[in-house]
């Protein structure tokens, strides 16, 4: 298989976006089979942002995905074009429980990332709570209606969410290539209520708010989105759930459950455009040379050629549909939305 065979991002260097992973701390009750049968070493679920999206992404992730609960990220950031952290089965709303050690070092590094090194950002679900709250923001437990139990305020939601693009998200790249209004799965027990100092919401739901927010030109967090879950995946999660009677701290209605998992269609938007538009419009281009000289402290080299100019300066380039179909590996394994 070539390279040419691959979605191809111009402007942006292999290996240069370093991905974290949040899934479980080891003491989690699901820890045992998220690992053995939804989100497996190495990749962990950075795997299901690659299948969503084309087989190709992976080749511009650091090669090692640092799993956040238990490993420190790397102290040089020095060659990474961005960071990507994913979901979570934790709390991250001081409401429910404290903060672990291992949570709050990561609000510190992503407020590192973000406001000292203003490196571009993709969070979803935990990585998103991570960065609104490294921003001075606060989550909410979700409102009585959406979830499991509608009578509960901060039950769960599991369903397909239908998602309305505010004005500026119409225009924002993330979405580039989106229809105003598109479904994308959510699992999540929280939300932003209110928006963090200098946050713009790009999405809503009819009945949760800022669904998609903006900070600055490059981070954007998705509190309660997944893009890179499938029915099948849901799925998975919902029967281990069911399995072991908890999310978290949060018991599960199995009948409740099953329901809204029966009720999941298919988003092919959110699963194979979203992380592509992240690292072409926020990642791909010149960077500067603190942030860009080649080297990680992984080990991996990049070829200086790339390394061209201010972090700052020139217009971000996005990969079109076109040229996403037009590299896609014809036979990439793709999991069904």
């Amino acid at each position: 298989m070539t390279d040419s065979a691959r979605p191809f991002i111009p402007g942006l260097p292999d290996r240069s976006v370093l991905y974290i992973s949040v899934v479980t701390h080891p003491t989690h009750p699901l820890h045992g089979v998220m690992r053995g049968r939804v989100h497996p070493a190495p990749d962990l679920d950075l795997a299901r942002f690659v299948q969503g999206g084309g087989a190709g992404l992976r080749r511009y992730f650091a090669e090692h995905v640092v799993d956040g609960p238990t490993a420190a990220p790397p102290k040089d950031l020095r060659g990474y074009r961005g960071v990507v952290i994913g979901c979570s089965l934790h709390y991250f709303n001081p409401d429910r429980a404290p903060l672990a050690p291992w949570q709050q070092d990561l609000v510190r590094f992503v407020r590192r990332v973000i406001v000292d090194e203003k490196l571009p950002y993709f969070g979803c679900c935990g990585g998103a709570s991570l960065a609104h709250i490294a921003l001075g923001g606060a989550l909410s437990k979700n409102p009585k209606g959406p979830g499991i139990d509608p009578s509960a305020e901060g039950s769960i939601v599991i369903r397909t969410t239908e998602i309305t693009l505010t004005d500026e998200g119409r225009s924002d790249p993330l979405f580039a290539s989106f229809p105003p209004s598109f479904g994308m799965h959510t699992v999540a027990s929280d939300y932003v209520k209110d928006l963090a100092p200098g946050c713009r919401a790009l999405a809503h739901a009819a009945d949760v708010p800022n669904q998609a927010i903006a900070y600055g030109d490059r981070v954007r967090l998705l509190p309660g989105l997944h893009p890179e879950m499938s029915r099948e995946l849901l799925q998975e999660v919902a029967g281990a759930l069911i399995h072991t009677g908890k999310f978290g701290t949060n018991p599960s209605d199995s009948d409740g459950m099953m329901g809204a998992i029966a009720r999941i269609t298919a988003t092919p938007h959110a699963n194979e455009l979203l992380l592509a538009n992240f690292l072409s419009a926020m990642c791909a281009g010149p960077a500067s040379s603190s942030h860009d000289d080649g080297s990680h402290d992984d080990g991996s080299r990049r070829d200086a050629s790339h390394h061209d100019g201010s972090h700052q300066a020139g217009p971000s380039r996005r990969i079109a549909p076109r040229q996403l179909a037009s590299h896609a590996e014809p036979n990439a394994a793709r999991r069904p939305s």
